[in-house]
């Protein structure tokens, strides 16, 4: 009983199948909605407020109810702002829902559709916008979008369950700020659950035709709050966003900077994930894609700066009062910084609170970026020498708040407020052929206006240096800096400068031949040297320096106990400090110098040298052999402006005392040093024995003790006293030299100690001779290249001396008349 029941309402339903099946075919064959073309056109024309051309329209039934047109065109219509051409209008309809008032659209397909909108504001709009002169209502972001007071619901509710567009193009004409239009094709959409209320799911795509335009855009997401009069309340958008190629040219136009905007180049892609309403609230993430970036700006930059991969990636959350940057990171070639923080009144001003950086800084890939230009030639040696290496990791920065929209006009002011630490390691840098810098650790800490420089090690050409200290005071900057090493070479720090060309050959010159100018003048030569005036930064710079090293080296000569402590204070050395232990001996130096115009430095000048041997100093002072050694005492005080020769010579002032010996004089030159060159009568020796000048050379002559004492003023020096003790001889002197004329005026008595013998015995064993000391008075006068010499009298020789020895075929009467002959022969009349 039960199968036949089963049996019957399978006929029966199969019979319904047949009959909507039949209906379906033959139903559209006697129903032509082409008749009902113009009432359809007319009913789109009262709801658009445009011109509607509709193509050939065909329908049929299968699984609902699907409608084609194979065209459709929309002009001039007032409820939207452009016109709409589609080749082809598909639409399928659910039929049950037709029953209770709804349409359910389950497909609709637009197939080549062609939107033309022209975005220049209507009178209407206009009018509503517009409500006071120079006075606006909040558009846009600024409100979010709400149903139109005027907006009416449609007569029946509509659902579209798929919407797709194929192969569309968009043309915008007078885009905001431009005034040309710009085309955009291969658009596609697809969207699911058009209705009110409904949460739309959509993706997109389209392409900007323009080689130099918006480029390639792709975006996927969710939208909430249709209403039935198809605007939107209270809205929700989800999206994410790919743009690829985005030219900067098309940005230029809302870039008020124009000269900022002639800066810019290149294109910029970027992915964005968003989820807000339209307004104030929202939350975004993604990253932005700089590579193909281009700024160029020749006031600080050589050339535009490098393309290498840059990358932004971040993450907001905002609300009405605030910005919260949870994450913020640019990668620009091995460049990497790290932030975050928080941006109040962000919609207005934009001022940056709780700020924090981190990051890690290449030198190579940095200082390119540096506007070196702003700091002349002297700030580009930094960067352009022959090796930059080594990075800085930035721990932690903390910003003080700050308005981007009023930033400090000058960097120093910043900086005075930031806080944190950071490291510096493995830097390198060779400024140029004689310098190099590398190994550099340490670490970095800023307190407010305030850095700490901690443990920082440095290999300077080689040599190892250990500091540390403090910059305070960024605009008008004090350093104080301690530096140690426990062996100081200092060849490696100072090495020999290369000679001057142009000097060496002036040297090679005859004196005859050398080029003169009148007093005063200044060559062209020399003002191709002046090294001008102090860097400005130097200018506003307090720097207080000590130095320490155990034990060191320089041009071959040991040290020990170096110490330097020195106050600079805005281009003045107001101090300095210096000590070293050299030789067995000390050097101390007192002073202070005006560096404010390198030209012309004043300096004042109190030097302390203690048993210090001469040639040690020679060394040191890169000076030719001396031809007197021995340990050398002195001080003095010495003040004066630097400058050309003759100016430096003229304002010297001050007084030298100085003992030197005990010790051995050599050969000196032709009267080169014209205090001791009188000691060359000793060579008159050669009467009484075969040895020659050159053994003499060799042996020298001993001395007990050399005393000097000098006053400078105004170009000339006033030798008070200058005396002399050995076994053999004594020398007592005094006169002028006039350091500008080149002149000499010297008197000069020589005691010739004991007998004739024991004098000239410094170069040979002669035999016995008188027991009185014999006098000689000398007179030098002229150029000090090559004085005047007069001997007044030898006198005092005894009878013993007289009766004497022979030696030589000579007794010594007839050696004292040949001392004479020669002394004058030797020194000259």
């Amino acid at each position: 009983m039960k199968a036949t029941r089963w049996k019957k309402i399978g006929i029966i339903l199969a019979v319904l199948a047949l009959v909507v099946i039949a209906a379906a075919l033959i139903v559209p064959r006697f129903i032509d909605l082409n008749r009902y073309n113009g009432l359809i056109t007319s009913k789109l024309e009262a709801a658009t407020g445009g011109k509607v051309t509709l193509g050939a329209l065909k329908w049929g039934i299968t699984n609902g109810v699907w409608l084609e047109a194979d065209g459709f065109a929309l002009k001039g219509a007032t409820s939207f702002p452009g016109d709409v051409d589609m080749s082809r209008l598909y639409a399928k309809v659910s039929v049950l829902p037709l029953l209770s008032k709804k349409v359910v659209v389950n497909e609709l397909l637009l197939q080549n559709p062609v939107v033309g909108m022209d975005l220049a504001p209507s009178p209407k709009q206009e009018k509503r916008v517009r409500t006071k002169p120079g006075e606006t209502t909040p558009t846009g972001a600024d409100t979010a979008p709400s149903a139109d007071k005027g907006s009416l619901p449609l007569p029946v509710e509509i659902l579209i369950r798929e919407l797709n567009i194929e192969k569309g193009r968009i043309k915008l004409e007078n885009l905001p700020g431009q005034e040309f239009s710009r085309i955009f094709s291969d658009v596609e959409v697809e969207a699911q659950n058009l209705a009110p209320g409904k949460e739309v799911r959509f993706q997109f795509a389209l392409r900007d035709e323009a080689k130099a335009g918006f480029g390639s855009l792709k975006g996927q997401g969710t939208l909430r709050g249709l209403t039935e009069a198809l605007t939107l309340e209270n809205p929700g958008l989800m999206v994410k966003v790919t743009l690829s190629g985005l030219n900067v040219d098309v940005l230029k136009p809302y870039i008020k900077d124009k000269s900022l905007a002639q800066r810019l180049g290149g294109s910029i892609s970027l992915e964005v994930n968003y989820q807000g309403d339209f307004g104030r609230n929202f939350s975004a993430d993604g990253n932005v894609d700089l590579t193909q970036f281009l700024y160029t700006d020749l006031s600080k930059w050589d050339q535009p700066l490098p393309q290498a991969e840059t990358k932004i990636a971040y993450k907001l959350v905002a609300s009405p009062d605030q910005m919260k940057v949870e994450k913020f990171s640019l990668s620009l070639g091995s460049i990497s910084l790290k932030g975050e923080g928080l941006l109040r009144d962000w919609r207005k001003e934009a001022i940056v609170k709780s700020g924090v950086l981190t990051g890690n800084l290449p030198l190579v890939e940095l200082l390119p970026l540096v506007p070196w230009r702003l700091a002349g030639k002297k700030g580009q040696v930094i960067w352009q020498g022959e090796e930059i290496d080594g990075k800085i990791t930035i721990d932690r920065l903390v910003f003080p708040e700050l308005s981007l929209t009023r930033l400090p006009s000058k960097i120093e002011s910043l900086l005075s407020k930031i806080e944190g630490s950071a490291r510096i390691s493995d830097v390198s840098v060779v400024p140029s052929t004689t310098l190099r810098v590398t190994g550099g650790n340490g670490a970095i800490e800023l307190a407010g206006n305030r850095v700490n420089l901690n443990d920082v090690t440095l290999l300077v050409n080689d040599q190892k240096m250990s500091g540390s200290g403090q910059i305070t005071n960024f605009q008008e900057p004090t350093l104080q800096i301690q530096v140690k090493s426990p062996i100081l070479n200092l060849d490696r720090l100072l090495p020999p400068k290369a000679p001057d060309k142009a000097s060496s050959k002036a040297k090679a010159k005859s004196p005859g031949k050398q080029e003169s100018k009148p007093e005063g003048q200044t060559t062209t030569a020399e003002k191709k040297t002046k090294k001008g005036e102090l860097h400005p930064l130097l200018r506003k710079l307090t720097a207080v320096l000590q130095l320490d090293a155990n034990r060191g080296t320089y041009r071959g000569q040991e040290f020990q106990a170096l110490k330097l402590n020195a106050l600079y204070e805005k281009g003045v050395l107001k101090s300095h400090d210096f000590e070293i232990l050299i030789g067995g001996g000390r050097i101390q130096s007192r002073g202070s110098a005006d560096l404010r115009s390198l030209e012309q430095i004043a300096f004042a000048l109190q030097p302390t040298i203690k048993a210090v041997p001469l040639e040690s100093l020679a060394v040191i002072l890169g000076t030719e052999k001396p031809s007197v050694n021995g340990p050398l005492t002195l001080t003095g005080e010495l003040q004066g402006t630097t400058g050309r020769t003759l100016d430096l010579l003229r304002s010297l002032r001050g007084n030298i005392e100085a003992e030197m010996g005990p010790g051995r004089i050599y050969k000196l030159g032709q009267a080169g040093n014209a205090l001791f060159g009188l000691l060359n009568f000793l060579s008159v020796s050669n009467i009484l024995s075969g040895k020659t000048v050159k053994e003499f050379a060799t042996e020298g002559a001993p001395y007990q003790s050399i005393k000097a004492r000098t006053l400078l003023q105004g170009g000339k020096m006033n030798i008070s006293q200058l005396a002399m003790e050995s076994p053999a001889l004594e020398l007592d002197a005094n006169g002028d030299v006039d350091l500008l004329k080149k002149q000499l005026k010297m008197n000069g008595d020589i005691g010739i100690s004991g007998t004739l013998d024991k004098v000239l015995s410094i170069l040979s064993k002669a035999g016995k001779g008188g027991t009185e000391s014999t006098r000689v008075h000398v007179t030098l006068e002229g150029a000090i290249e090559n004085p005047k010499i007069r001997i007044r009298s030898i006198k005092g020789v005894s009878e013993a001396g007289k009766k004497g020895t022979q030696e030589g075929g000579k007794i010594e009467e007839d050696v004292i008349k040949e001392f004479g002959k020669g002394l004058e022969k030797i020194l000259g009349k």
